[in-house]
């Protein structure tokens, strides 16, 4: 079973800043915006620190569960054709490889 993150402990404000939260979820700014949003807290342009309610943070932690992309792309066989795809790790594009 993974381990939860640890947030980062709030200022003495009770606000946290939003990139350590970024940080520490291996995600983007906009992501934690967009979670926020998700449990109506809005974070404007210019904003750089959030409270971090109670359903902030089961949203947060909820999103840190759910599966990611990984690195490799899944073996595709059989309708198209095709054998495999490869990705090309110097332009993120991905081709496909046939016999």
């Amino acid at each position: 079973m993974p381990c939860e993150p640890v947030l980062p402990e709030p200022n003495a404000g009770g606000r946290t800043d939003i990139d350590d939260l970024a940080d520490v979820l291996k995600c983007s700014r906009s992501t934690v915006v967009r979670i926020a949003a998700s449990v109506g807290i809005s974070i404007g342009r210019w904003d750089y620190t959030v409270e971090v309610t109670p359903a902030f943070r089961e949203a947060l932690l909820e999103w840190d569960r759910k599966p990611k992309r990984g690195a490799k792309l899944p073996k595709l066989k059989g309708k198209l054709g095709f054998r495999e795809f490869d990705a090309e790790p110097d332009t993120g594009g991905v081709y496909a490889r046939s016999w």
